[in-house]
This record gives structure tokens, C-alpha cells and sequence, in this order.
């Protein structure tokens, strides 16, 4: 891909790209220096980059409404060349209690997104971000490892609805518009908020410890695959550069990491409850013990994690 003009970054006020602008604003080098950044969501991030020397510019566009899409992509100056399409309902949670807020969301906002590039008419490369939640429980070999490339079997309402916005673009057929997919394991990092499993196991640990009480939790067995959100970020803005059109790429470790021992490194660094209770209406039913991923195509374009799991746990703290 050549430098693009200017890069468009949806979901600009979400956990990941509010982490994308706290780098720039840091003065990373995560794009060249003569690039603008537009940043979209519905409302401003909370830190807008001052140092970028290409700019950053702020839009706020809900993206499930299409024609406001369409009006704000046509107004973009400079032209976007290259998208990160971050934005959509990533709390699983939350997507199980309102599956079509979680349709319209992820899927939706994907085709008035796509629609509005296409009308446009200029070229741009668009990375989708998707998630390893579209595989299900039942994707997993016996040990826990899904191959890239294994049928998607999701069942949840996050991983169905994520599907659904990756069968949208691949049914995108713009000529002007190269399309890559990428499906990320769990990530955790500075900024994630409650509802995923880090940062609630830290708020509980706090609190529990400020209560003088238990530590409530949910099954500790399960091992996921986890990663730092900034080698999250690091992969998707290599495979804005080099994944093939059409492709779809896993970003993971190929590590299961048991709960159990995020909650032990956890402690180390904030102290000691006074004992723990598992609640089992913490503990989400039917979901797989193990899951580990393969990231074989990713590391074949030369991306591989920077960031240990004591990383992690020393962000998130």
C-alpha cells in the first residue's frame, strides 16, 4: 500500500482507538508524519492529539445511521486512503442483553460504512475488525486450539453479529476499495473499561479489599488467549499495509492463559483479599474451558507480540 493521504479511524472514542490516539499523542510514529487522522465517532475521545504533525480532525457520526454516514464520509478533505474500522458493540455482555442494537452496531454500521467509501468513489485499503468470538465454543479442537482458517460456528449475539459484518464486506464488491478482516483474540491495556474480564478482576479486587470483604468472582478455570491492545493495534495497521484483499487474518499469542493465574499476578501487584467467593452468575454458561489461537498468516508478514503477559497485568493495574 502506498502512504495514504489521510487515514479515517472509526470508533475513534472506544478502548481501541482511544489507545491509538494516546500513542500518537505520545509521539509514536504509528503513521507518517504527513498523514491525517480523522477521527470519527459518535462523541469526542476524551485526549485528541496535539503533536501529530499531519493533524488530527475530529467527526461525530453515528455510523448506523446511513445517511449521516454518507454526508459525513463526502465532507472528509483530505480524502481517506486508508480505514480502521474500530467502531461497533464489542461487550459481549451487552450484545446478549440487546442482540439487535448488537446487529445494528457491528453489521449495520459495517455496510453504511462501506456504502459511503464506495459512493465516493476514491480508492482506499479498509481494515474490518472483527473478533475471534465468530469461531464459538464449538470451533475448538479438543485442546483448545482453533486452527486459522476453521469454520465459523458463532452462537453468542456478539460473535453471530460480528459475522454478520464480516459477511458484509466480503459481499462489497467496490471496485475502489481493498478489504482485509481481522479476527483479534482477547486484548487487554490501559483504558479498557468494565465488562471484560481484566478490568473487572481488578475493580472486584479493589473494592473487595476496600470493603474488607470477599472477593466475588466467576470460574477461574477457563484460558483464553490474551493479548496487549497495542499489539493489537501493531497488526491491524500492518495488515492496513500488506494484508492481501479479500483475506481474513487471526491476531493472537497461540497461548491459553487460565484465569486463575490473571487473578494471582493481579494480587501480587494490589494486594490480598480477605478470601473469595465464585458466583456462579458471574460464570457465563456453555463457554469453552480453553482457547488458543493461531496467528501463522500475521506472523508471516512479520508481526509478533511485543508485550509479555506482565506487561499486560502492569498496564491494566
Amino acid at each position: 500500500m502506498s502512504v495514504p493521504s489521510a487515514l479515517l479511524l472509526t470508533g475513534a472514542s472506544g478502548f481501541v482507538g482511544s489507545r491509538f490516539l494516546a500513542r500518537v499523542s505520545a509521539g509514536e510514529t504509528l503513521l507518517p508524519p504527513g498523514v491525517h487522522i480523522h477521527a470519527l465517532s459518535r462523541s469526542a475521545p476524551n485526549r485528541m492529539p496535539s503533536r501529530h504533525p499531519g493533524g488530527v480532525t475530529f467527526h461525530a457520526c453515528d455510523l448506523t445511521d446511513a445517511d449521516a454516514t454518507q454526508r459525513t464520509l463526502l465532507s472528509l478533505s483530505p480524502a481517506p486512503t486508508g480505514v480502521l474500522h474500530l467502531a461497533g458493540l464489542a461487550n459481549p455482555r451487552v450484545a446478549q442483553t440487546h442482540p439487535f442494537h448488537a446487529r445494528e452496531a457491528n453489521a449495520g454500521a459495517t455496510r453504511n460504512l462501506l456504502a459511503g467509501l464506495a459512493d465516493r468513489g476514491k480508492p482506499a485499503r479498509v481494515l474490518i475488525a472483527s473478533t475471534a468470538a465468530v469461531y464459538g465454543k464449538a470451533a475448538a479442537l479438543e485442546s483448545g486450539y482453533i486452527p486459522e482458517g476453521t469454520r465459523a460456528q458463532a452462537q453468542s449475539a456478539y460473535g453471530w453479529s460480528k459475522r454478520l459484518a464480516e459477511r458484509v464486506a466480503r459481499a462489497c464488491y467496490a471496485p475502489n476499495l481493498e478489504i482485509v478482516i481481522a479476527r483479534p483474540y482477547n486484548h487487554a491495556g490501559p483504558g479498557q473499561g468494565l465488562g471484560y474480564v481484566l478490568p473487572d478482576l481488578v475493580s472486584e479486587l479493589k473494592e473487595a479489599r476496600r470493603d474488607g470483604r470477599p472477593m466475588r468472582t466467576g470460574s477461574l478455570w477457563p484460558e483464553r488467549d490474551l493479548l496487549h491492545v497495542d499489539d493489537v493495534l501493531d497488526a491491524y495497521l500492518l495488515l492496513l499495509e500488506k494484508g492481501l484483499h479479500g483475506r481474513t487474518y487471526d491476531i493472537s499469542s497461540g497461548n491459553a492463559v487460565p484465569i486463575q493465574t490473571l487473578l494471582e499476578g493481579l494480587v501480587e501487584r494490589i494486594g490480598e483479599p480477605i478470601g473469595y467467593e465464585v458466583n456462579d452468575a458471574m460464570t457465563r454458561s456453555g463457554e469453552a474451558i480453553r482457547i488458543a489461537g493461531d496467528a501463522t498468516s500475521l506472523r508471516a508478514l512479520g508481526w509478533a507480540p511485543r508485550f509479555s503477559l506482565s506487561d499486560i497485568l502492569d498496564s491494566v493495574v
